[in-house]
């Protein structure tokens, strides 16, 4: 089946998050060749507005937002781990579930550094995951004025 059938297939609701998903990921891509992370986050923080869903029934669950971030992510060019944690974060704040970015370095067997983010909500991955146990986690991104850690 097509990406355009199973998009067509999907209930309103989902097609809504994936659109939005898909447009965020690809703001904070562009947005990452163009500035500095911190500053991004207080740009993308700022635009989203972080508006809470008005009714927890409209709410999308976790589950939800996590997929609509890992299927949006296979059609934005370069949308790594780095996009889709803030889009993840975002996504998850506005819709009432408590998120927050990490920033894991580790070495690679030829001794190169590799970096990797993911995100968390209520202890648990939401996206992200894997073999998370060989990173060291960096110093937390810092607070921005909506967004939690």
């Amino acid at each position: 089946m097509t990406a355009l059938r199973r998009f067509v297939r999907l209930d309103s609701a989902d097609r809504r998050l994936l659109i939005r998903c898909a447009c965020l990921l690809a703001v904070i891509r562009a947005g990452l060749y163009l500035m500095p992370l911190r500053r991004l986050r207080v740009f993308i923080t700022r635009g989203a507005g972080l508006r809470r869903v008005a009714h927890p029934s409209s709410r999308a669950s976790v589950e939800r937002i996590a997929w609509a971030v890992r299927a949006a992510a296979r059609y934005v060019p370069s949308a790594t781990c780095l996009p889709q944690a803030l889009a993840a974060e975002l996504m998850l704040l506005g819709n009432g579930h408590p998120a927050r970015v990490r920033i894991g370095m580790a070495r690679t067997e030829d001794r190169a550094l590799e970096g990797h983010a993911w995100v968390e909500s209520d202890g648990a991955v939401v996206v992200g995951g894997g073999d998370l146990a060989r990173y060291t986690l960096v110093p937390a991104l810092g607070r921005n004025r909506g967004v939690s850690e």
